[in-house]
């Protein structure tokens, strides 16, 4: 679950709202770890943490992965800032 856990400190630390809109962020984000733990695919993991990123109410928050088009388009308008940290293929 090191990719959920990742997410959702990075929420903690540095989304706009320090209170987190009044959330319980430890609550919110043990339910939908649960909700991740369960997933069997990729898609169903990105899912959960996607729900887990909604209940913020916060637009442009979303969890993509390599098999969906919106990883590219987004790797695309950020290359210049991610250079350094996208992996490089042979």
């Amino acid at each position: 679950a090191e990719v959920f856990d990742e997410a959702a400190l990075l929420v903690r630390r540095h989304f706009y709202d320090r209170t987190l809109r009044g959330l319980d962020w430890d609550a919110v984000s043990a339910r939908h770890r649960q909700r991740y733990l369960e997933a069997r695919t990729p898609a169903k993991r990105s899912q959960a943490i996607n729900a887990l990123l909604d209940e913020l109410g916060a637009s442009h928050m979303l969890h993509v992965t390599a098999d969906d088009p919106a990883y590219y388009q987004l790797a695309d308008i950020f290359s210049y800032a991610i250079r350094h940290e996208r992996p490089r293929h042979p």
